[in-house]
């Protein structure tokens, strides 16, 4: 069991070094209409030019969130000056639930065309979300064991994990009326899961230490863990050499999702904007493998050393003397972690905008909103500006910024929600760089103009 916890332990590190989720983009989202990516996390943003395509292999995004910071972790050793491991000194900064948050977006694809009052897109992106909810008794648990917890019921059903590699291919329809006023869009995409792992969502284990015996009293009800695709990878030599390549873009693990949004003017200062994204599931059915743990309840009363060269292999069969496990092949359904965004906007003038946004991920039904204050200036071929994001389980406040500038046809962009904390305080990190072709500009500015 040392080596299951020692991996547990770098799992924790790996999860505060890459900081690359809040899942906000707020400085993104600031970018508006003239970044075409931005339809994905609100459908009402229509390009301000007339064809627009995303340059392949330049458009991507990363976001990361957690709730403890890398130096809560990492303790320096004051008399060797090394940085150690210290899960006590952890178990001192964590809250009662700890989110961590990692996403990943690879814009493969996408195409936008204004026409008019219309606007459409077609795209195509490869996405990576992780999600996990680590409760205070349970990394006491890691840091501790169960010496510090004697006669008190450890539950550890709440900590909850789920991830999930999938692409995704999309259209997105945006319709003006009243004169540009009021704006409507959505995007309706078709989703082909890859890999796929998480913890059944109501999943209960618990541990009793009893004061007189130091016997564990062990529950466990619906605990089980799916999967999907992950056997190729890791028993890779039990499958034949294409097996993965073939799986990978051509499988049963079929889904879509809906997204949508509108837009209002409320009077020449005030806008209103809403969006809500990622409505939809997708239904694992190919190279699906349930790890499944019987419900049920026994005691361990202890385990003699003596004789015994395998110490992990002898703790894990005398489990299996109280739990009854098995591996079955059941397709199940994940639904994506549903999104919503609500800003108003203040206008002080063509080039300058000041907005509020407030932002809710609803993974795991968790409703922790976090908001950002906005300023962007507009000039004739670019924009630019900062935010300031707090709330949510975010501890501190985060400075971002963003831009989009275009040389002749072509667009450079990027956005981040976090520019001056340094690495080793930071709880998020947000960062999304493109770069695009623009066609047809002059027109629509042209128009913006004579209004």
């Amino acid at each position: 069991m040392q080596k299951k916890g020692t991996l547990l332990t770098y799992a924790l590190i790996a999860f505060t070094m890459y900081n690359v989720t809040a899942q906000e983009h707020f400085s993104f989202y600031q970018l508006r209409d003239y970044v075409l990516q931005t339809q994905n996390i609100s459908p009402t943003y229509m390009p301000q030019n007339t064809f627009t395509i995303a340059i392949p292999g330049s458009n991507f995004g990363v976001n990361y969130q957690n709730g403890f910071r890398l130096k809560d972790l990492l303790v320096e050793n004051t008399n060797s000056g090394s940085l150690e491991i210290d899960l006590k000194n952890l178990l001192l900064n964590v809250d009662d639930i700890n989110p961590l948050k990692f996403n990943f977006t690879g814009h493969l694809f996408h195409m936008g065309l204004r026409k008019g009052k219309n606007a459409f897109s077609l795209f195509l992106n490869t996405r990576t979300d992780v999600n996990a909810q680590l409760t205070k008794p349970f990394l006491n648990f890691l840091a501790n064991g169960n010496s510090s917890q004697v006669g008190e019921l450890i539950d550890l059903g709440h900590n909850k994990f789920s991830a999930t590699v999938y692409r995704e291919i999309g259209f997105g329809y945006v319709r003006t009326f009243l004169d540009n006023k009021f704006k409507v869009g959505f995007n309706l995409r078709f989703l082909g899961g890859i890999f796929h792992a998480s913890t059944q969502h109501n999943a209960e284990l618990t541990l009793l230490t009893k004061a007189d015996t130091y016997d564990w009293e062990m529950t466990a009800q619906n605990a089980t863990v799916n999967t999907a695709g992950l056997d190729l990878v890791i028993n890779e030599d039990n499958y034949p050499n294409n097996a993965l390549n073939s799986y990978v873009f051509r499988n049963k693990n079929k889904g879509a999702a809906f997204d949508f949004g509108a837009y209002y003017q409320l009077s020449k200062k005030f806008i209103i904007e809403l969006s809500v994204t990622d409505i939809g599931s997708i239904t694992w059915k190919d190279h699906v493998i349930n790890y499944n743990i019987e419900d049920g309840s026994g005691t361990f009363t202890g385990l003699s050393l003596k004789d015994i060269d395998d110490v992990e292999q002898a703790f894990e069969n005398e489990l299996n003397t109280i739990f009854t496990t098995n591996e079955t092949q059941s397709s199940f359904q994940t639904k994506l972690g549903v999104k919503s965004y609500l800003s108003a906007s203040y206008l002080l003038n063509k080039k300058n905008r000041f907005s509020l946004t407030g932002f809710n991920n609803y993974t795991f039904n968790d409703f922790s909103p976090s908001f950002a204050l906005a300023y962007n200036r507009t000039l004739k071929r670019t924009t630019f500006g900062v935010t300031s994001s707090f709330g949510g389980r975010q501890k501190s406040i985060g400075i971002g910024g963003n831009f989009a500038v275009s040389l002749g046809a072509l667009q450079i962009y990027a956005a981040t929600d976090n520019i001056v904390s340094k690495i080793e305080n930071v709880y998020s990190v947000d960062f999304r760089f493109g770069i695009n072709l623009n066609l047809g500009y002059k027109k629509w500015l042209k128009m913006a103009k004579s209004r």
